[in-house]
């Protein structure tokens, strides 16, 4: 019985040790096409007096670059800002080539 539990205290040890000394790997979070589209709009340097709304069509080209196709605001200003700061950005995320996608765009006042 006492040799039971010597072999029992020894599995247990060298299992403990093995999996504590595993490397442990970070799951990084990928971003949702929104956020990434956030993350080009950012720091616009424009002063609005009020929030403006807008919707952002584009597809993908061959290179997995963003094409802007149209960016509906009656803000001209804005929809150019906008083409500027997406045309032709690689998004993290995979999206399929020649397909049309829509997202709302807010630029806030302040």
């Amino acid at each position: 019985m006492k040799k039971l539990n010597v072999i029992l205290v020894a599995l247990v040890l060298l299992v403990g040790t093995t999996i504590s000394a595993a490397p442990i790997h970070f799951i990084k979070e990928k971003k949702t096409v929104s956020q990434e589209i956030e993350k080009f709009l950012k720091n616009a340097n424009m002063e609005l007096e009020h929030d403006v709304n807008a919707y952002v069509t584009f597809m993908i080209n061959e290179e997995q670059e963003v094409v802007v196709l149209t960016v509906d605001t009656d803000n001209e200003t804005i929809a150019r800002f906008i083409k500027s700061r997406l045309n032709y950005k690689k998004l993290e995320n995979t999206l399929l080539q020649g397909e049309e996608y829509k997202v709302p765009v807010t630029m806030k006042a302040g």
